[in-house]
């Protein structure tokens, strides 16, 4: 029983680990943007 509870945790934990990499690359890719309109007015 504690091996399943161990394995659910495991897969909840990559599960929410992969939501946040996305986040973390859409927030990079803003960045980038607007990064390069400041570029650009400059």
């Amino acid at each position: 029983m504690k091996n399943w509870r161990t394995i659910a945790l495991l897969c909840a934990l990559c599960g929410l680990s992969a939501c946040g990499y996305n986040r973390f690359q859409s927030l990079d890719e803003e960045i980038k943007a607007t990064w390069a309109e400041v570029l650009n007015q400059y």
